[in-house]
């Protein structure tokens, strides 16, 4: 009973209905045949109920493991501190959170535990320091996580790794690094679910079709010759309908990668854009690199506080949108002078002003290519004047560096994501 109740909830757990599983998961606990069976059951109860939501079953199920009995207390030491970590992921610190998963990783290294145990540290590790924008922390995260997917040889483990990668490096600005990421990630998923299907179906077309020749040829002799021709026939066409769906989803790919990896990073601006406690998130697309409990320089501190007063200032598009926008109005919007505007918005981005107003009219002109109802019958031309541009051709160029791609076919790679 005990096994078939964890089989179910895992079942649900598998489907993402996290209450269900923790449901029974409660209810696997009755039949529980030792203590390690019941601070397993506690441990999964716990972390399904902070998925879910519900607080007060999962602390109450982490203080329960805290005060068991158990012969076996590293892994009870290493349990507490994975079932604290997620209390405080959901509903409490994220920090703390980090520092508790350290503390479960460094208990299943040092205590002996079996290697499994480290993927749930390592993989939340990962997760953290990706939310936080910490890309030399998640890489590195990220090398570990794929040391242990190799060792447990598992496809589904190296696809999320390497989608992980893909992440990080799009978030860097790597293209490079971030396509050989992506295509590592598409590969394995094809090499799990197409090529198998195709060469199951594949195969059992060839022998129906030899079984078939060989009763003809049983009864009729004389077509020998016209049978191995049909064979021969079909075998060509197999071959070339598949090399011909080969180059197919070849361009395909081709066609949408480039969209797909612009989607990613917008779509990670715009998550890094909610955190308002980030002031570079609008304009680098990521959040600041913690530094502990380090403190800013007083210069740090004065443009921190000025580039507060620059994203507020700038928090309306039509503001930066305007073609007469300058850096002397900014400076007069903030209440300052056009040189420390200036200084506060190269330290802290990497960009003069002029890059930095460009790249968020980028912003705005890639929402308006994408669809937007109110632009979508609108002109390239149009687009680039309604976002400040007082040329097309220097916004094509603006576009095509920020984006990697020309805006026509921005727009067009949109439609066809749209319809499709």
């Amino acid at each position: 009973m005990f096994l078939l109740e964890v089989y179910i909830a895992n079942i649900y757990s598998n489907y993402r209905d996290f209450a269900c599983a923790a449901r029974y998961y409660g209810s696997a606990m009755e039949f529980a045949a030792s203590a390690r069976d019941s601070l397993q059951t506690l441990l999964n109860i716990s972390v399904m109920s902070s998925h879910s939501g519900d607080s007060l079953l999962a602390a109450r199920s982490a203080r329960r493991m805290g005060v068991m009995v158990v012969a076996d207390k590293e892994y009870q030491k290493y349990a507490v501190a994975v079932a604290d970590a997620y209390v405080q992921k959901y509903f409490g610190d994220r920090s703390r959170s980090r520092d508790l998963f350290m503390k479960s990783l460094r208990t299943a290294r040092s205590g002996g535990l079996k290697l499994h145990s480290s993927l749930t540290p390592v993989s939340e590790l990962y997760e953290y320091y990706s939310s936080r924008g910490d890309l030399d922390s998640m890489i590195v995260w990220l090398d570990d996580y794929k040391r242990l997917a190799e060792t447990f040889r598992a496809p589904e483990m190296m696809a999320d790794v390497n989608k992980g990668y893909w992440k990080a490096y799009t978030l860097k600005g790597d293209r490079e690094n971030a396509l050989r990421a992506y295509d590592a990630y598409f590969s394995i998923v094809d090499s799990i679910y197409n090529p198998a299907g195709f060469q199951a179906l594949n195969s059992r077309y060839n022998e129906e079709n030899l079984s078939r020749t060989n009763d003809r040829m049983m009864r009729l002799e004389l077509t020998v010759s016209r049978q191995k021709m049909i064979l021969s026939a079909i075998a060509v066409a197999v071959a070339l309908s598949a090399f011909i769906w080969l180059l197919w989803r070849r361009a395909i790919m081709s066609q949408r990668r480039i969209f797909f990896l612009n989607r990613e990073i917008a779509r990670q601006e715009a998550v890094c854009a909610s955190d308002p406690t980030d002031i570079n998130a609008t304009s680098q697309g990521c959040p600041a690199i913690e530094c502990g409990d380090m403190s800013p320089s007083p210069v740090a501190s004065r443009h921190s506080d000025m580039m507060r007063s620059v994203h507020a200032a700038l928090a309306d598009p039509a503001v930066y949108c305007d073609p007469e926008f300058s850096i002397t109005v900014l400076a007069r919007l903030v209440g300052s002078n056009s040189k420390y505007v200036s200084q506060a918005i190269n330290d802290s981005t990497g960009m003069n002003f002029r890059t930095f107003i460009n790249s968020l009219r980028i912003k705005v002109a890639r929402t308006r290519l994408a669809g937007n109802c109110e632009y979508e019958n609108m002109t390239i031309q149009a687009i680039s004047e309604s976002v400040g541009f007082r040329s097309t051709s220097n916004f094509v160029l603006a576009f095509k560096k920020v984006m990697g791609i020309t805006p026509s076919a921005y727009q067009k790679l949109a439609k066809n994501s749209i319809d499709s």
